[in-house]
């Protein structure tokens, strides 16, 4: 007995391989099909269970008789079990491991396939008038978080939008810096605009990637820790615009701070606003 986990797709490949199919009371089976006697003995059979999690695995009396009928072959069946008065005759099979044929449709080494890595992306900071923009991804226990410089939301290089190209490259970094690999991971990005290249970075490296709100432990490190970075600029009360209840209130504080020492405070604000240049 043979059992090896599958995808979808393998069931329409084995159902068109044309054999025989018999249908069983069981809630669990998807498939089964069993020898002709001609391609594949009589007593050969293939079934497909799908589980509670709505998994898939085949389960077959015979895994060398499968690969040939899936290398196109026949599956050597014994002479008393085919028609005495039509014979057989084929011509040799090529030369091959017992798992080759499997391995052609997604079954290499029968192994159970490796839970995949979620990376969240999110960033904070970028409806704040003071300081750069942090990014952060987390694999789910390890947040790591980088920031887009302010220059690139002062006058000159804001209005060039440099700083998408900054977020995209910080993103792959931080994703890197994980140990993500798109065989292994999926990515999951707050929609923003900030990371609309990062986005479009992420799926060029062959990654999954998904828009999505991003919630839990990454947007509450994240927001943390730019509220520290807001504190080392001089600014003790920073305020997150997503979930402030009185954002017109906080924004002016944040205005009026600026305002006591605008030379100087105007320095560490995202003067490419046109808020700014009113």
């Amino acid at each position: 007995m043979f059992t090896t986990p599958v995808s979808r797709p393998f069931i329409d490949t084995l159902k068109a391989l044309g054999l025989p199919e018999k249908k069983e009371n069981n809630i669990y089976l998807v498939l089964h099909v069993h020898g002709d006697g001609i391609r594949a003995p009589k007593g050969w059979n293939a079934k497909i269970f799908r589980n509670s999690k709505n998994e898939l695995k085949l389960v077959t009396t015979d895994e060398a008789i499968l690969n040939r009928l899936l290398k196109g072959g026949p599956g050597v069946a014994k002479k008393e079990d085919a028609p005495r008065a039509t014979p057989i005759v084929t011509p040799p099979l090529p030369k091959h491991t017992a798992s080759t044929a499997l391995t052609d449709f997604g079954m290499e080494d029968c192994k159970q396939p490796e839970a995949q890595l979620v990376i969240k992306v999110d960033d904070s900071g970028w409806g704040f008038p003071l300081g750069g923009v942090m990014i952060g991804a987390t694999d789910g226990s390890r947040v790591e978080t980088g920031i887009i410089e302010l220059k690139y939301f002062q006058e000159g290089l804001f209005e060039s939008k440099e700083y998408l190209d900054e977020a995209a490259h910080i993103t792959v970094e931080l994703i890197n810096k994980l140990g993500a690999t798109k065989d292994n991971s999926r990515v999951e990005i707050c929609p923003g605009y900030i990371n609309s290249k990062s986005y479009t970075a992420i799926k060029y490296r062959g990654y999954s990637v998904e828009k999505k709100e991003i919630t839990g432990l990454l947007q509450d490190e994240l927001e943390k820790r730019f509220f520290e970075y807001v504190k080392g600029l001089g600014y003790e009360s920073y305020y997150d615009p997503k979930q402030t209840k009185s954002i017109g209130k906080n924004f002016n504080e944040v205005i009026a701070w600026i305002d006591k020492d605008r030379a100087e405070r105007m320095k560490l604000a995202k003067s490419g606003w046109k808020y700014f240049k009113r």
